[in-house]
């Protein structure tokens, strides 16, 4: 051993032992890949589409245009949720989709108006509201990719960059293209069947969302609001969720046609 390795080995050997031990009380288990944020990520957070009650007086007649008159919002929203390992989903965490991991991709298109809903303790207690969860009611289009990254990192911001990384066999998973409260034989004829996921499977989804949203304003076109989604408060706390979820379930919000409009006949 030279001189120059004897003196550092010394300086190592004094160093550790003039460290104190660790208190391992203080240590904790390194987070796991599949373990996301638990707090509020403030975000859009889609929903299967609840029912939504709809009050009108006898005298008015419940047409498209009374409904619609009543969803003044319209929205594009892209909603990118990463699923944990014990399946809950947190959305506004992941921008980069990384091996191993789960994400739901969801593009929505919707025509809502807003409630804001009392979100009831987990325990059940409808006395005791922990906060207010603003809640979107109306109808809308949704195009949703379930995924799981088999390699290398995926922009999941970006649909035609994962329907390219799907046929490079990067990320494997489900295309789905739902109506929110919005049917009719009109609108069936134009729902793609998709078969993969690839660039021209998700241009083609866009393409008929895009047809679709164009027809509902059409008298032969079915309108029926429904609960779409709502303000994440929730994270990826699952209790919290399932209490907000019951409670909309139990008492649905309600959306009040206009006794006069200044366009609507009759």
């Amino acid at each position: 051993m030279t001189t120059k390795q004897a003196v550092g080995a010394l300086v190592s050997a004094t160093v550790l032992c003039s460290c104190a031990a660790p208190d391992l009380r203080t240590l904790t288990e390194p987070k796991t890949s599949g373990e996301t944020r638990q707090g509020p990520t403030y975000a859009y957070r889609p929903l299967d589409p609840l029912s939504a009650k709809l009050w009108h007086p006898d005298a008015v007649a419940v047409t498209n245009c009374r409904i619609l008159e009543q969803l003044p919002d319209e929205t594009m929203r892209l909603a990118v949720g990463q699923v944990d390992l014990s399946g809950n989903v947190s959305y506004g965490v992941a921008k980069v989709g990384a091996k191993g991991q789960r994400y739901v991709v969801v593009l929505d298109y919707t025509k809502s108006e807003t409630f804001s809903r009392p979100q009831p303790s987990i325990d059940g207690g409808v006395t005791a509201p922990i906060g207010f969860v603003p809640t979107y009611v109306g109808i809308g289009l949704r195009l949703s990719a379930t995924l799981i990254v088999n390699e290398g990192n995926v922009d999941l911001g970006n649909l035609i960059a994962i329907g390219a990384a799907a046929q490079a066999k990067q990320v494997s998973g489900t295309l789905v293209i739902q109506t929110l409260g919005v049917s009719g034989q009109s609108i069936a004829s134009v729902m793609p069947i998709p078969s993969e996921i690839s660039a021209s499977s998700i241009q083609n989804a866009l393409v008929a969302i895009g047809t679709i949203k164009s027809k509902i304003y059409d008298p032969g076109t079915e309108i029926s609001p429904r609960v779409v989604g709502t303000y994440d408060v929730f994270g990826s706390n699952g209790k919290a969720f399932d209490a907000y979820f019951a409670s909309v379930l139990a008492d649905p919000p309600e959306l009040k046609l206009r006794v006069n409009s200044s366009h609507c006949t009759p």
